[in-house]
């Protein structure tokens, strides 16, 4: 079983770009993922994870279920904590 570096994890996620972002919501669509706003998938998750980790999807999917849910919740962190400080700074006038 793999062992999940969220150093690895964490530094990665801040190194993505667009292209990434597109390439990650085509494979999640393939795999058939129909979630609407995408940045709230799961599936979606586990793929950006699986591209910063430099693993297959079936590696992050092959994680025990606490793991699994560990590695896509720090992705979501990262994607929604994203969302929300741009949020934020708007209504502040930032």
């Amino acid at each position: 079983m793999m062992k999940v570096d969220y150093k690895k994890l964490k530094q990665g996620l801040g190194e993505l770009t667009g292209y990434d972002f597109a390439a990650a919501e085509q494979q999640a669509r393939i795999l058939g993922d129909g979630t609407p706003e995408i940045v709230y998938s799961k599936t979606f998750h586990a793929v950006i994870a699986a591209k910063v980790l430099g693993v297959t999807i079936d590696d992050i999917k092959g994680l025990p279920i606490r793991e699994y849910v560990a590695v896509t919740s720090n992705v979501s962190a990262f994607l929604v904590g994203t969302l929300t400080d741009q949020a934020l700074q708007e209504l502040s006038g930032k």
